[in-house]
């Protein structure tokens, strides 16, 4: 288990949020533990992987890989050329009446704040992350004025390419690069 603040420049800030980093456990918990007594009990007939993990399975693999670009940050901040920079670094979220969510941020010496969107999927990532992303920038930048702020756009895929030749995004990492 690994706590982050919901605002990681700010050590006083009381609101944690506490994430299982374990891939094992993360699974057991999201596809079996839940289904035990189908499982076990043999309560229903046929094949339980397209009934039970196949409809859930692209939800699953989204959050484990935001799971995997948390722990792997300082790596993503290598690739992204900017590693000796980082200050302070995790998911930042502000509960409602804001409603804010940014998968990782980077806080860095120069006054700038890169903010990531981490997408999975297994299809090329479309212009759509352009406007989800904007929508999070503009909220986000009224919390740190002072800040420059970069996009990041982080994928388990391809993007397409109206999305790279938008210059929308400052850095786009592609999973592969990563291994």
């Amino acid at each position: 288990i690994k706590s982050y603040r919901s605002n990681p420049i700010n050590p006083k800030s009381k609101t944690l949020k506490y994430i299982s980093i374990d891939p094992f456990l993360n699974f057991y918990f999201y596809f079996i533990h839940n289904h035990k007594n189908i499982i076990f009990g043999k309560t229903r007939k046929g094949d339980l992987f397209n009934q039970l993990i196949r409809p859930r399975l692209p939800q699953f693999l989204g959050y484990a890989f935001e799971k995997f670009c948390l722990q792997n940050a300082m790596l993503i901040a290598e690739h992204l050329t900017f590693q000796n920079e980082v200050e302070h670094f995790g998911p930042y979220f502000k509960k409602a009446p804001v409603g804010l969510q940014i998968d990782l941020i980077y806080f860095r010496e120069n006054k700038s704040i890169t903010i990531c969107e981490i997408k999975y999927s297994d299809e090329e990532i479309g212009p759509s992350v352009i406007s989800e992303m904007e929508i999070k920038a503009q909220k986000f930048s009224h919390f740190f004025p002072e800040y420059r702020i970069q996009k990041a756009l982080i994928v388990s895929s391809a993007v397409k390419k109206s999305v790279i030749v938008s210059k929308y995004f400052d850095y786009i990492l592609v999973a592969t690069d990563l291994l």
